[in-house]
C-alpha cells in the first residue's frame, strides 16, 4: 500500500492498452473503424474541411498503427477485421506513450473546440469559455430510432422504446411531434414513448421524436432531498454503480479525515483525471458482483464507468449522486454520452469527465474542471435510477458493439451484435441551432 500522504494510482499502464485485449471481438470493417473514428473525433474537420480529407488523415492514422502493433483479424482474401473499442484504446495509449501524434492533434482539442464554437470565439488553448455567459439558444432536434426486427420476432407482439427528453431547468421544451414508420398507437409518459405492434415482417421499424426547444447551460439545480430520495442516491449497489470494499477504502483514503461534501466531490474528481485513462470500455468483461471496480483493476474507464466510480466514492461517503444519460449537442458532434449529478450544498451539479483529454493528453491545466459542477448546453434523456427508458422487447445482447457514422447533418450510432455484426437497433440525431437570446439562466450560487 502507498504511503498515507501518496496519490493512489491505478496499477495499469498505457504499454498494457497496447497488448491484445483478453475481450476483443475482432468483426468490425476497416471502413467501419474509418467510420467511426470521423464521427467520435473528427467534427472539427467535418466544419473546417471535407470527410474526404478526415477519412484520408484516420486511414493513415490506423496504417501507422498497424505499424506499431494494433490487433486485428485477417480472412483469405486479407482483409482486416477490429474490435472498435480496442481500436481507440491503441490509439489512444500510442499517444500516450509519444509514439503517435493523433490523439494530441485531433481528439484532446475536440471539447474545447465545440465549447469555444458555442462561445462565439475562436479557439485557443488559452481561453476557457465561461458557461454562465452563454445565452439561452433555440433549437431543433430530431431523433429517430430504427429497430431492425430479425425472423424470429415476425407474428410476435413487440414493445418498442423509444427515449423522449426529460423536463430539466437548462432544456425546455416548447413543441413535440412523434410519429412511427408502421401503425400503431404511440403512448408518451415522461421520458419514454412506447409503441406495442405485432410484428408482421421482418427488417426496419422506426419510431422517433422532432422537438423544438431553448436550451441553457446546465450550473446546476437548487434541489431540497428527503430522506427517502437521500437514501435512493446514496445506495451501495444500483446497476452499474456498486460501492465495493475497493471504492469503500478508496473514498475513505482519499478523504483523508475531511468531511466537507464539496470538498471531496473536487477531490475525487481530479483523482478520476489523474489516476486511469479515458478510453473504450467492453461492457461484457465486466465483472457482474463489482462493476465500479472495473477501472481499479483494468486501469481505465469510459464515460459511463468513470461516472459511476465518481458516484461510488460520493456514495460510500453518504453524498448523494446519481447517474444521467444524454446528448452532447454539439454542432458536428452529436454523441450519446453519460455523466454524474451529485448533491451538495441543496443543489444537484453535473460533474462530466470529458476534460481528461485536454488535461492528460494535451497538458491544459486551465481545463481541469472545465465540467466540474457544470456542462454545456445537453439534451438529457435518463437520470437514474427512477427516470429511466427501461426495457423492451428488443434490448443489447451481451456481446454487442456500438459504432457510429454520418449521413448529411444526422449522426447515427448503431449497436450490433459483435460477432455476426447484425443490427440491433440504431439512433439517427440531427440538430438545427436558431440564433441565442441574451437571457440569463438559471445558477446556483
Amino acid at each position: 500500500m502507498p504511503a498515507a500522504d501518496e496519490p493512489v494510482r491505478a496499477s495499469m499502464t498505457p504499454e498494457q492498452l497496447l497488448r491484445p485485449a483478453s475481450w476483443a471481438i475482432r468483426t468490425c470493417t476497416e471502413g467501419d473503424i474509418v467510420t467511426n473514428l470521423s464521427c467520435w473525433y473528427y467534427p472539427s474537420v467535418r466544419l473546417t474541411g471535407s470527410d474526404d480529407e478526415a477519412r484520408a488523415m484516420i486511414t493513415e492514422a490506423l496504417a501507422k498503427w498497424r505499424e506499431i502493433g494494433v490487433p486485428f483479424a485477417e480472412d483469405g482474401d486479407g482483409s482486416r477485421f477490429y474490435d472498435p473499442d480496442e481500436v481507440i484504446n491503441f490509439g489512444l495509449a500510442a499517444t500516450l506513450l509519444g509514439a503517435d501524434d493523433f490523439w494530441a492533434e485531433h481528439i484532446a482539442p475536440l471539447q474545447p473546440q465545440m465549447l469555444h464554437w458555442f462561445a462565439g470565439k475562436p479557439f485557443s488553448w488559452e481561453d476557457v469559455p465561461d458557461f454562465g455567459n452563454m445565452h439561452r439558444r433555440n433549437c431543433r432536434i430530431e431523433l429517430r430510432r430504427t429497430y431492425d426486427l430479425p425472423p424470429e420476432a415476425v407474428g410476435k407482439r413487440l414493445r418498442l422504446k423509444l427515449p423522449l427528453p426529460l423536463a430539466v431547468p437548462h432544456f425546455q421544451v416548447e413543441g413535440m411531434d412523434l410519429h412511427s414508420s408502421v401503425e400503431g398507437r404511440i403512448r408518451a409518459s415522461g421520458n419514454r414513448a412506447d409503441l406495442a405492434i405485432t410484428a408482421e415482417k421482418a427488417g426496419p421499424v422506426e419510431l422517433a421524436f422532432s422537438v423544438r426547444a431553448s436550451a441553457l447551460p446546465d450550473l446546476g439545480t437548487s434541489d431540497e432531498l428527503s430522506p427517502e430520495e437521500r437514501a435512493l442516491y446514496t445506495a451501495g449497489k444500483e446497476g452499474l454503480i456498486a460501492v465495493s470494499p475497493a471504492i469503500d477504502a478508496l473514498s475513505q483514503r482519499l478523504a483523508a479525515g475531511d468531511g466537507d461534501p464539496a470538498t471531496l466531490v473536487h477531490r475525487y474528481y481530479q483523482y478520476l483525471i489523474d489516476a486511469f485513462v479515458h478510453g473504450r470500455v467492453a461492457y461484457r468483461a465486466i465483472d457482474s458482483q463489482w462493476p465500479t471496480d472495473w477501472p481499479l483493476r483494468e486501469g481505465y474507464y469510459d464515460c459511463q464507468i468513470g461516472s459511476a466510480l465518481l458516484i461510488a466514492l460520493c456514495r460510500a461517503r453518504g453524498i448523494p449522486a446519481r447517474l444521467v444519460n444524454g446528448y452532447q449537442i454539439f454542432h458536428g458532434y452529436l454523441a450519446n454520452h453519460f455523466w454524474a449529478e451529485i448533491w451538495f450544498d441543496g443543489a444537484w451539479r453535473p460533474f462530466d469527465l470529458a476534460s481528461w483529454d485536454a488535461v492528460r493528453i494535451y497538458g491544459s491545466e486551465r481545463w481541469r474542471s472545465c465540467f466540474a459542477g457544470q456542462t454545456e448546453y445537453r439534451l438529457t434523456l435518463q437520470r437514474f435510477p427512477r427516470e429511466i427508458l427501461g426495457a423492451g422487447s428488443i434490448g443489447l445482447p451481451q456481446e454487442w458493439h456500438q459504432l457510429l457514422s454520418h449521413e448529411g447533418p444526422a449522426t447515427t450510432t448503431q449497436f450490433r451484435e459483435a460477432r455476426s455484426q447484425q443490427l440491433i437497433y440504431q439512433d439517427s440525431m440531427s440538430i438545427e441551432w436558431g440564433a441565442s437570446e441574451i437571457v440569463q439562466g438559471p445558477e446556483t450560487e
